[in-house]
């Protein structure tokens, strides 16, 4: 292969001919151009990037690229290079919880549904990202679910001793005067348990109403049928409660929660339509309100715990068995607090900012530090094997940012080693640590150096947990002599070659150090540089291909990058004097 990128290193002033070229051949996307119109076509002779994996010595590793959704759905050029180039791919925020449920705890999984429909028929592997984090969360629902709930305490009506025969298909109703009330059942909202599970207690908390000064409910009906197998239908006169309960033959203490929303409300029980031939004798029938209660520390986490339970077996249930891996929990580790001596503690409400505390949900807040992994990973691998996962092995890592930091000599990615560590001891299983590197070439020589060795460092690190290594979110800015972002309109081609050269040298430095066995993938976090008006990095040349979709020089890392020898040398200066005594 023709040495592009390495022409003229030790005059990289001449580099400055060779400008980003566009990607016209990328699967079945064209783009039509006038020849005149390009600088250069230095880089189209290379072949799609995943064509330079060699498969024989890294036989599990992927080339990945995070988009969206929409983006691929519609078959734009984002579907066109991510088929063409890459074996697997990351969605940036659709498969987020904070993308999926809403405020008010209902759950829509339309978008990832028909993303991994497409996905599938391109036989396109996909990474989840992310099951547990605490930013973009439904955090007013979440708040709803954490606040004081209201309590049963004795019943507002009470009937008893009532043969209630519906063999000619009778109704009897019994009507309650209320205040109206807030929450309701509704299928598919993510509703949980108060106080939960280990209490033993059986009452439900469900969605809001916008309706002012409500009261929550239920209706305990003690029955006995004379026919096994029944169908005893249950719904309420302005309420959301229909529903059918099957009772058996023996004596059986049904609990169903409702809410109102009018002030006179009828509650009826009626017998199934199509068996009329049957007998319910009711023993006992209450109807209960409800009084503040303060949750305990311990009602909030079997809430919560619930709360992930279903989540995750929303998620599993919309993927059916099509997502083998996933970032279990994003993100976990502070940059701050102390746990014996040496490592930071979990990120937790108390010491967030205040603009985080507001914007922000921490799980572990009411799971805490040390149960927070294994309650996650528990939920996770749970609803994978009870939603088409089976037999499939699931991978989950755990992906963290700063993890090749030199201000702290990595400690924040031996924070996260120690406390996967803890996790483990009480039960999870973790496969594999995840890498953000979100990172900068920097033009002050010392600085890059301190980056790249740490960075060097990091991936050794890693490598010794014998867990897998996932480079995750992967994208580079350029930061000048006087410690600036330089933006992507200011930046010199020389500036460009430069960020290139530190892209293959982490990429080669992660094929050798990482073990085979242990590499997982790379995943390219921005496929062009971002926009000006991005949220992300905005005006920063992150990208492999310019905003118009040419290729940069960054393109030719990733293609030598991964084709050539592995270098003997694990320094990045000494790396870049090879090419300049070629």
């Amino acid at each position: 292969m023709k040495n592009i990128i390495t022409k003229g290193i030790g005059t990289l002033a001449a580099a400055a001919l060779f400008a980003a070229c566009a990607d016209n051949t990328v699967a079945d996307f064209k783009v039509d151009m006038p020849e005149d119109y390009r600088p250069s076509r230095v880089y189209d002779e290379y072949k799609p990037i995943k064509q330079y994996v060699n498969e024989a010595a890294s036989p599990n590793f992927k080339i990945s690229a995070a988009l969206d959704a929409s983006q691929y759905n519609e078959r734009t050029i984002v579907h066109s290079v991510a088929m063409g180039n890459f074996k697997e791919v990351v969605l940036g925020n659709e498969m987020k919880m904070g993308s999926i449920v809403s405020d008010e705890g209902k759950m829509d999984f339309g978008t990832v549904q028909s993303f991994l429909d497409n996905a599938e028929a391109d036989s396109m592997s996909v990474y989840g990202h992310t099951l547990a984090w605490h930013a973009q969360q439904p955090k007013e629902w979440f708040n709803t679910l954490m606040a004081d709930v209201v309590f049963p305490h004795t019943p507002d009506y009470q009937i008893t001793d009532q043969d209630l025969d519906f063999s000619q298909g009778a109704q009897y109703t019994f009507t309650e005067l209320t205040k109206g009330a807030n929450p309701k059942v509704v299928d598919g909202v993510l509703h949980a348990p108060f106080p939960g599970g280990k209490t033993g207690l059986k009452y439900y908390l469900t969605e809001n109403l916008p309706v002012q000064g409500g009261k929550y409910y239920e209706l305990e009906i003690v029955v006995k049928a004379n026919v096994a197998g029944n169908l005893l239908p249950i719904s309420a006169a302005g309420t959301d409660l229909n529903t059918s309960v099957e009772v058996f033959a023996e004596e059986a203490t049904i609990v169903v929660p409702f809410n109102v929303d009018k002030e006179t409300t009828s509650i009826s029980i009626i017998a199934n339509p199509a068996r009329l031939n049957m007998t319910l004798d009711y023993t006992s029938i209450k109807v209960y309100h409800y009084y503040e209660h303060q949750q305990t520390p311990e009602e909030k986490k079997d809430t919560l715990t619930y709360a992930m339970n279903t989540w995750c077996n929303g998620m599993m249930n919309a993927c059916k068995g099509r997502v083998l891996a996933w970032d279990l929990i994003n993100e976990a580790v502070s940059g701050a607090g102390s746990i014996e001596g040496q490592y930071y503690d979990l990120q937790h409400s108390e010491t967030a900012s205040e603009e985080d505390k507001k914007n922000n949900f921490y799980w572990q807040d009411y799971f805490g530090s040390y149960e927070y992994g294994p309650i996650v990973e528990k939920a996770a691998r749970t609803a994978f094997r009870n939603n088409e996962g089976g037999d499939k092995q699931l991978l989950l890592f755990v992906n963290d940012y700063n993890l090749e930091s030199d201000w702290d000599d990595n400690k924040k990615l031996k924070s996260l080693i120690y406390w996967v560590n803890e996790w483990e001891k009480r039960g999870a299983k973790i496969d594999g640590l995840g890498t953000q590197m979100h990172i900068s070439y920097y033009e002050n020589e010392s600085v890059m150096r301190s980056k790249a060795a740490h960075m060097v460092k990091m991936l050794h690190l890693m490598a010794e947990t014998g867990k897998l290594v996932r480079i995750s979110e992967l994208d580079m800015g350029y930061v000048n002599a006087n410690g600036e972002d330089v933006l992507t309109k200011d930046l010199t081609l020389a500036q460009r070659q430069q960020m290139a050269f530190y892209y293959r040298f982490i990429i080669q430095m992660y094929l050798k150090i990482v073990p085979a066995a242990q590499q997982y993938a790379i995943c390219q976090w921005c496929l062009t540089d971002s926009p000006s008006n991005s949220g992300w990095r905005p005006g920063q040349p992150v990208g492999i291909w310019t905003e118009g979709w040419d290729r940069t020089a960054v393109y030719a890392a990733y293609c030598e990058a991964l084709s050539e020898p592995l270098p003997n040398t694990e320094d990045f200066f000494e790396y870049l004097q090879q090419f300049v005594n070629k």
